[in-house]
């Protein structure tokens, strides 16, 4: 057996331990850690028994577990908290014994609500010429909504903005009522009889993305969908929507840039370029540390330290 234990900021002020139900239970407790050097710091523990095998199979399984409670005890007492150290480790481990342990030296996965880019290549450009002078202000409103959400914490809030910046560049489609059952239009209203022309929002994008950036129908539902499924509440912002949206977040992405590219009458190849080559990890790594049980209140002292 092995415990899961995470370790964040700050300590609630707890005068027992708390335990929370069903199986496998969580506990939720006040501890002081002591930083090599430094003053104790007051911090909060959550701690659950792994439901895996070997502590090393799916941690992130577990760690959702207390990520959970620890979003939710946020959002009831309306504060953040600061994920600092996590881990998993043996139970039953006494004094002077030999060690084994998984820790993570902040949020872990399964917790983290932000993305690490690894191998995505760069190609930049310096023109001083495109520094100064006018621009369409949606040309300037696409590059503000690229540059949020390359800078964005996750791919949810990513797809977000690229999205947002797609549509800032779209041409405007506008037609009368159109009937989603028989697909005639209506060019006036049957009752007041004023003209029904108004914008058409999904076309607009549609055609935009179809016939100016080459997208297939069978691709745009899949990118629209995604859309549609975080703007409208059906995706949410934690671990599995985040993995959801990485799926699609580069295509997104590279769709936009030349978006962009397209309205300054740059060449597609041109740089600035991003080449979606690379990876994404979710939250910080693991390390395996091996040591001596040391004296003390080894269970209530994380592996890595604030600060």
């Amino acid at each position: 057996m092995h415990l899961v234990q995470v370790w964040a900021l700050p300590g609630i002020p707890l005068q027992e331990l708390l335990r929370l139900g069903p199986e496998p239970i969580v506990t939720l407790k006040s501890v002081k850690v002591q930083p090599p050097g430094g003053a104790p710091i007051l911090a909060t523990l959550l701690e659950t028994n792994g439901t895996r095998e070997h502590m090393s199979e799916a941690p992130d399984v577990d760690m959702r577990r207390l990520g959970t409670v620890l979003s939710r005890l946020s959002f009831g007492l309306l504060h953040p908290f600061s994920v600092f150290s996590a881990r998993l480790i043996p139970k039953g481990l006494k004094t002077g014994e030999e060690m084994e342990e998984i820790v993570f030296p902040g949020p872990p996965p399964g917790i983290a609500l932000f993305e690490g880019k690894i191998g995505f290549q760069q190609q930049t450009v310096r023109d001083p010429s495109f520094l100064v002078g006018e621009l369409p202000p949606n040309v300037d409103g696409a590059i503000t909504w690229f540059l949020n959400g390359n800078f964005a914490a996750n791919s949810v809030q990513q797809v977000i903005c690229h999205w947002i910046g797609l549509e800032m560049l779209a041409p405007l489609v506008t037609g009368p009522w159109r009937c989603t059952h028989c697909d005639s239009d209506f060019p006036e209203c049957p009752s007041c009889h004023e003209t029904t022309e108004a914008p058409r929002t999904v076309e607009t994008i549609r055609e935009f993305l179809e016939k100016n950036l080459g997208v297939d129908r069978k691709e745009y539902k899949q990118l629209y969908d995604l859309r549609c499924n975080i703007s409208h509440g059906r995706l949410a912002m934690d671990p599995e929507g985040i993995e959801v949206a990485s799926k699609k977040a580069a295509r997104i992405q590279q769709l936009l840039l030349q978006a962009i590219k397209q309205a300054l009458n740059w060449p597609v190849e041109a740089p600035p370029n991003i080449k979606p080559e690379g990876f994404t990890i979710v939250g910080v790594p693991a390390l395996v540390m091996k040591g001596v049980v040391p004296d003390g209140d080894f269970y209530s002292q994380p592996g890595v330290y604030p600060g």
